[in-house]
């Protein structure tokens, strides 16, 4: 909603992510993508999960495994990992399959 309680995207999604670097993780019809400032399509919903952006990049899963994605939605680190955390200062913490 904007500051005058108005819409400012339409509610059309089963979750939604607090936006963070621009963008918006939600949920629509089982899947996760990312929604810009506009409600625009970032990252087309076709993930398991994604989280929230840090640095340019947001932990995302595919066949239950972790990695890393860009604001395109392109994998910057391969989903091969049992879990991962969200990158600080140039780091992220993964646990190996």
């Amino acid at each position: 909603m904007n500051r005058e309680g108005d819409w400012a995207i339409a509610p059309s999604f089963e979750l939604v992510m607090p936006f963070s670097e621009g963008l918006a993780a939600v949920k629509q019809q089982g899947v996760w993508g990312a929604i810009d400032l506009r409600g625009e399509w970032a990252i087309a919903p076709e993930l398991e999960s994604l989280g929230s952006f840090s640095g340019g990049l947001a932990v995302a899963s595919r066949a239950r495994r972790f990695g890393h994605v860009n604001r395109r939605g392109e994998w910057i680190v391969f989903p091969e990992w049992k879990e991962a955390g969200a990158f600080s200062e140039g780091f992220a913490w993964v646990r190996s399959p």
